[in-house]
């Protein structure tokens, strides 16, 4: 193991704690003190030398992302930050006597360090090396403190196999005879190769339980004896980094084929900063990078990685890619330029011929309603439900339904999130997300939620209409024969009722009634009475009480030869013949919101509806 001032870090951030009391005429300094307590000098923010190899990136500031008030304050009633049992507050209140903030200065190593040459950096380490801690148990570090109070470090001894010392792999050093002790091994490598190590962190899904108000996600990436962290992204269940970490100067042992064949690992967690400046972690994953040592080696690609657990669950996963590159002479493999800075500093974007191209789709949603939905309380119907979908940076809601029990479906059915920015690459893009809420009057309540990772197969293309360019100069042929045709049916239909006239002049039979009896208003009312008796009046319920037999409130209907309906005792997704409407429904899932147990949650409800995603296209013809 290389031991060197502040191993493993390229980036390290000094601290410093401001204390204040509150007096008569309002907060007053009383010291500076590092994170353990300890009082510093007050000149320790002016006199703070940077140690050799390392130079200043900007000045103190304040640490305003720590746990507290907009300025970075901490607020107690004794000065007694670092206790166990001392209660901090973040807001300021008339009972506190004192108040604390963290000043920060980020260093980082000078590339021109002596360190980076290994042969200079090996006769550096002092062979009495000492690692110290404040207390038995406590973290070590090389760097000795005043408050130290324990120190160990490590003897060594070499041993040479002799003749006859070793056989059937057993030393000849035993305590007993079950009980024997083997040297140590050592594997010895000739050279020492410089390679550049680049994390890929594009975006995640399905971290976090969406029930919390509010979560701090950040990844973590460890390779050999360094660390670096992405930024930190706020209160989002599918966070999106694009951010590229950068190992560089990376010494490893071995040749550089040999490590083409069997590269270092890369320790990949995903974490949330907590309030008590905690690290959560949220799942994490071990891979190989892909290495590029030689001039005619291919880049990686981006895949996604589950993350694990604690114990052998699963839940979300990353989008990223590693690569290893050899910045060696001797492999004669061009580095590939450095990504776009960002913004914020020393932050670098994803490469471009790496970040997926993206495009504009409209994405539609026919939600026809909500099944299985179980209430909140157990003497209650789930009232007042709706869902709501997003997909990267649009959200879109459906209409509320009042009770679920009585009538599950939407109202309005159709839902269009238009202009949506998704990847070409449908594997790479975030999903879709469907969040099942319940208005209440003081906060919506989160029932479910259901994850559609895979949005490729609701990918719909449209045809490209082709028109023939001669199409308009047959027009006129068209509606000549058109014309015609029309003609002809006209003549037909006029000879038919012509004939139809002639037949009933035929078969008319005289009706001597009108002149033996002289026409009056008396019998004129009396006639019309008795044509309307002799009407049977046939509408809808009277076709529908004939489909389920009841003739008393049909009468008649038998006689006019209309033909019946088909009643269902249920509802007709139920019945066996429309499977449910599979054909044109598809059925979502929402799990139980819950931080734990995440393989076990129990169903909640599902949403019938079908997603259509199409891609924007300017025109949709071809000549």
């Amino acid at each position: 193991m290389w031991i060197g001032p502040d191993p493993s870090r390229i980036e390290y951030e000094e601290e410093v704690f401001e204390v204040q009391r509150r007096t008569s005429r309002g907060w007053k300094f009383l010291n500076y003190t590092n994170a353990d307590g300890v009082v510093l000098p007050e000149q320790i923010m002016t006199n703070l030398v940077c140690p050799q190899g390392w130079e200043w990136i900007g000045e103190w500031t304040i640490d305003r992302t720590s746990a507290g008030d907009a300025r970075g304050w901490s607020y107690a009633l004794e000065n007694g930050f670092n206790e166990p049992s001392s209660r901090l507050d973040h807001t300021e209140g008339t009972e506190h006597n004192f108040r604390r903030r963290r000043w920060r200065r980020v260093r980082v190593e000078n590339a021109d360090s002596a360190d980076k040459d290994f042969d200079t950096f090996r006769a550096g380490v002092k062979s009495a090396h000492w690692e110290y801690a404040r207390a038995f148990g406590h973290s070590l570090h090389v760097k000795r403190d005043g408050g130290d109070t324990y120190r160990r470090r490590r003897y060594v001894r070499e041993m040479v196999s002799m003749s006859g010392a070793c056989r059937n792999g057993k030393s000849q050093l035993r305590v007993n005879e079950n009980i024997c002790i083997s040297p140590r091994i050592y594997e010895v490598y000739d050279e020492v190769l410089r390679w550049e190590m680049r994390a890929s962190i594009l975006w995640a899904y399905d971290l976090v339980p969406a029930g919390r108000a509010s979560w701090r996600l950040f990844v973590r990436v460890v390779f050999m004896n360094r660390c670096q962290e992405t930024a930190v992204v706020l209160d989002t269940m599918n966070p999106i980094w694009t951010e590229t970490l950068i190992f560089e100067n990376v010494l490893l042992c071995g040749g550089a084929w040999s490590l083409c064949n069997n590269p270092p690992s890369v320790i990949v967690e995903v974490c949330s900063d907590e309030d008590n400046s905690d690290d959560k972690s949220l799942g994490q994953f071990i891979t190989k990078p892909t290495v590029v040592a030689f001039h005619g080696d291919h880049r990686g690609s981006l895949a996604w990685f589950p993350l694990r657990q604690h114990g052998s669950s699963e839940r979300g996963a990353l989008l990223a890619l590693f690569e290893l590159f050899s910045c060696d002479d001797m492999t004669k493999c061009r580095l590939p330029p450095r990504p776009q800075l960002k913004m914020q500093g020393r932050r670098y974007y994803v490469d471009e011929k790496i970040c997926p191209l993206f495009k504009y789709y409209t994405v539609q949603m026919l939600c026809w309603g909500l099944r299985d939905v179980s209430p909140t309380n157990v003497n209650d119907d789930a009232k007042n439900v709706f869902v709501e979908v997003r997909i990267g940076d649009h959200v879109g809601r459906t209409d509320l339904i009042k009770n679920a029990a009585q009538n599950p479906n939407f109202a309005r059915s159709l839902m269009t999130l238009d202009n949506v920015l998704l990847p070409a690459e449908f594997y790479t893009s975030p999903p879709l997300t469907l969040y099942l809420y319940q208005r209440r009057s003081y906060r919506d309540l989160l029932m479910g939620i259901c994850v559609v990772p895979n949005i490729a197969e609701y990918l719909r293309i449209i045809p490209k209409v082709r028109r023939d360019a001669d199409g308009w100069r047959k027009f006129n042929t068209v509606l000549e024969q058109e014309e015609k045709r029309e003609a002809n049916l006209k003549g037909c239909y006029e000879a038919v009722l012509k004939e139809k006239e002639n037949s009933k002049a035929r078969t008319r039979k005289l009706d001597l009634s009108k002149y033996l009896n002289p026409p009056s208003e008396k019998n004129d009312e009396m006639r019309k009475s008795d044509e309307k008796e002799n009407i049977v009046e046939v509408d809808w319920w009277s076709k529908y009480y004939s489909s389920i037999g009841d003739k008393d409130k049909s009468s008649g209907f038998e006689e006019s030869g209309i033909a019946k309906l088909r009643v269902f005792d249920r509802a007709l997704e139920d019945e066996s013949n429309y499977n449910e409407f599979s054909d044109f429904l598809d059925r979502f899932i929402f799990r139980n919101v819950s931080e734990a147990n995440h393989a076990k949650r129990r169903l909640s409800a599902a949403l019938k509806a079908r997603i259509y995603v199409r891609e924007h296209h300017e025109s949709n013809s071809a000549g």
